[in-house]
């Protein structure tokens, strides 16, 4: 590694770590994103992404984040509902409190995207939808296991669902 490489990179580490600490004491959940290079990543593997157009960037990253405040904008439901849609409404303040673990305080989270999500026909052999998920953040280890995760999981165009969702 050159001596230019090392200072980049001393340097990017150290900009994260002064971001975070910064950060930290008005925040109640980060969720830092970035690849750099989303084409050659698993996340990327249906999705044709050139790595010198950042619009691409944008684009699943938009995607990601649209993805992800869905339950924000969903209707609550009422008491007679069908009890397979109570679990879909809910506000930012919930979905932080759930995603921060409560008791342990996360103060970090981790974006995974599956695009496009493979199909849930439920068939053997097909990649399950759990196995398709990929980090929008580098250095994150996918074989680790942690037997207190809490997650939030939001899927497009699930067929067959009556739910309403605000524009």
């Amino acid at each position: 590694m050159s001596l230019r490489s090392r200072k980049q990179t001393v340097f990017k580490e150290l900009h994260d770590a002064v971001s975070f600490s910064r950060l930290a004491p008005f925040s109640k959940l980060i969720v830092p994103v970035g690849l750099p290079f989303l084409s050659t990543s698993k996340a990327s593997t249906f999705l044709h992404i050139k790595d010198e157009k950042p619009y691409h960037y944008g684009a699943v990253y938009a995607a990601a984040l649209h993805s992800t405040d869905i339950p924000f904008r969903m209707e609550p439901v009422g008491p007679s509902a069908d009890s397979g849609d109570v679990s879909v409404a809910m506000d930012v303040n919930s979905l932080i409190q759930m995603l921060a673990g409560l008791a342990r305080q996360n103060m970090v989270a981790i974006l995974d995207v599956s695009m496009p999500a493979p199909a849930l026909t439920g068939k053997q052999g097909e990649q399950s939808l759990i196995g398709s998920l990929q980090s929008l953040k580098p250095d994150v280890a996918q074989d680790m296991e942690d037997l207190q995760t809490v997650e939030s999981m939001t899927v497009h165009g699930a067929p067959g669902s009556d739910i309403s969702v605000k524009h």
